[in-house]
């Protein structure tokens, strides 16, 4: 198993256990919002979306877009990839990833669960607005390829 199939595995599993754990605890309570120490909003949950027409993914999209301004997003996204949608007990958990200057950020992941109804009900984001990275490599690549045997 490869590390990015390990984290896929480990962000489902954290996204599903958080979804039971809130869902039973806060049933009551919409739009429970988690921020990071930075402020930024790290997840919302309860959320109760219109229901959207389109696969998963571009269900997801269009509530990214449609709320954009929470998260800081551009307007069109550009600065997110979408890696994969999967099925869990009918609901659909779509993950895209920050990319800076062509670049995966780690940490950066974005989970949006979406309902069999096509709402979205969660919202679990990683992502870092107004980012600002050197990119420059310290290393050669021919190096690093033969750091590893």
């Amino acid at each position: 198993m490869n590390n990015f199939t390990r984290l896929k595995t480990f962000i489902y599993i954290f996204l599903l256990l958080a979804n039971i754990m809130f869902a039973q605890k806060y049933t009551n309570l919409k739009n429970i919002q988690r921020k990071d120490k930075k402020g930024n909003v790290c997840a919302i949950y309860n959320i109760d979306s219109p229901q959207y027409l389109g696969e998963p993914n571009e269900v997801a999209e269009k509530f990214l877009k449609d709320n954009k301004n929470i998260w800081g997003f551009y307007s069109d996204l550009k600065d997110l990839k979408f890696i994969c949608a999967k099925e869990n007990n009918r609901t659909n958990h779509v993950l895209f990833k920050q990319i800076y200057n062509g670049m995966e950020i780690a940490g950066s992941e974005i989970v949006v669960s979406i309902n069999n109804q096509n709402s979205v009900t969660m919202v679990v984001c990683g992502y870092q607005p107004n980012l600002k990275i050197k990119t420059v490599p310290k290393i050669t690549s021919a190096y690093a390829e033969n750091v590893l045997p």
